[in-house]
C-alpha cells in the first residue's frame, strides 16, 4: 500500500515539474522576450544557413531575436517573412496579432528561433513588435532626382534590407547641388510605403514624415 501511494506521489512530482518545465518557456510576454532578445536579420540567419546550417542551428536555435521582415503568407497561427536571403522566416503567432497584419506588410517581431531547415527559419512564441522604422546617422550612398514625380530619392545602407529609399519633399534644389555625388549623413523614421509613381525601387521604401540631413 506504502509502496503503491509512494509510487503514484512520485509519478505526479515528475509530471508537475515536466508541465512547469514546458510553460515557462512558451508563456513569456513580448515584453520579456524583447529584454532577451538580440537583433539580427533574416539575410544573416539564411547566409549562414547556407555556409553550415549545423553551425547557423547552434547558434540560433533556442535563442530569441527581433527581425525585420515582409509579410509573404499568412495562415491561421503563422506567418511567413522574407527579407533578402534564400531562407524565409516562418513564425508562430497568435490570431489576434495575425488579425491585423497583411501580405506585403514590412514589420519587426521577436520570438525564440525553434528550427532552421533548408529554406526555412522557423520561430516559436512570435509577437508584432513594430511597423515603424528609424535611421540614425546612416551613410546615404546615393540620391537621385526624379524628373516625373518631382521628389528627391535618398538610398541608405541598411543590414536588414540592403537599401532603404525615403520620398521627399524637404531636400532643395541647393541642397540637391551640394550633395549630388556625396555621400552624407542622414536620420530618418516613418512607415513603409509604396514606391511612388515613376521611382525606380530596389528595395524599401519610406514616407517623409521624419527626415534631416547633415554636412556631407
Amino acid at each position: 500500500m506504502k509502496k503503491g501511494l509512494a509510487l503514484i506521489l512520485a509519478l505526479v512530482l515528475v509530471l508537475s515539474l515536466a508541465a512547469c518545465g514546458g510553460s515557462s518557456e512558451t508563456s513569456m510576454t513580448k515584453e520579456e522576450l524583447l529584454d532577451i532578445s538580440h537583433p539580427t536579420s533574416i539575410k544573416n540567419i539564411s547566409e549562414e544557413a547556407d555556409s553550415n546550417i549545423a553551425r547557423a542551428s547552434s547558434t540560433y536555435v533556442d535563442n530569441t531575436y527581433t527581425v525585420w521582415g515582409c509579410v509573404t503568407e499568412i495562415a491561421s497561427d503563422t506567418i511567413t517573412l522574407s527579407g533578402y536571403g534564400s531562407c524565409y522566416l516562418r513564425a508562430e503567432m497568435t490570431s489576434d496579432e495575425i488579425m491585423n497584419l497583411n501580405t506585403g506588410d514590412r514589420i519587426q517581431i521577436v520570438g525564440t528561433i525553434s528550427e532552421i531547415t533548408e529554406g526555412t527559419i522557423s520561430m516559436k512564441n512570435a509577437h508584432f513588435v513594430t511597423d515603424e522604422y528609424k535611421i540614425e546617422n546612416a551613410i546615404g550612398i546615393d540620391i537621385t532626382y526624379s524628373r516625373i514625380t518631382y521628389t528627391y530619392i535618398c538610398k541608405v545602407v541598411d543590414d536588414n534590407f540592403g537599401h532603404v529609399s525615403f520620398s521627399t519633399n524637404k531636400i532643395t534644389n541647393a541642397q540637391w547641388n551640394k550633395y549630388d555625388g556625396y555621400d552624407f549623413k542622414v536620420s530618418a523614421s516613418g512607415k513603409f510605403i509604396k514606391a511612388p509613381n515613376g521611382c525606380e525601387n530596389d528595395g524599401p521604401f519610406m514616407d517623409d514624415s521624419n527626415f534631416t540631413i547633415s554636412d556631407k
